[in-house]
């Protein structure tokens, strides 16, 4: 699944019993994934996709979209009334995909770096 996700790092996400994973497989091959975190609590008892990620050699063929739609329909199954995603102000590109799918930003967070 790329760079990104080493073996060892998705088996430690795997096993994580407050997550869900649904992949998205091409030819039998994962090239995709959504998580959905059930730890996720706020007033509104909102649903949380934790993570999408996409392998970029499929980037820009609708699969994003895919596993967006897929996630909000999780949360719909569940009567969920709002759903929560966080991107990295440095996924300009993924901000512009999400407001074009009709998300709209609540808030920005600014976590310190360590020195």
């Amino acid at each position: 699944m790329g760079t990104m996700y080493n073996s060892e790092k998705m088996l430690n996400e795997l096993v994580d019993k407050n997550a869900e994973f649904y992949f998205l497989t091409i030819n039998d091959i994962p090239r995709g994934f959504l998580k959905v975190n059930h730890t996720f609590k706020d007033e509104s008892n909102g649903f949380e996709i934790e993570k999408i990620y996409l392998d970029q050699t499929y980037a820009g063929q609708g699969l994003g979209n895919i596993l967006l739609n897929y996630g909000i329909e999780i949360a719909r199954s569940m009567n969920e009334k709002n759903v929560y995603l966080k991107v990295m102000a440095s996924g300009l590109r993924l901000i512009m995909f999400y407001e074009k799918m009709v998300l709209k930003q609540l808030t920005q967070i600014f976590y310190p770096l360590n020195s």
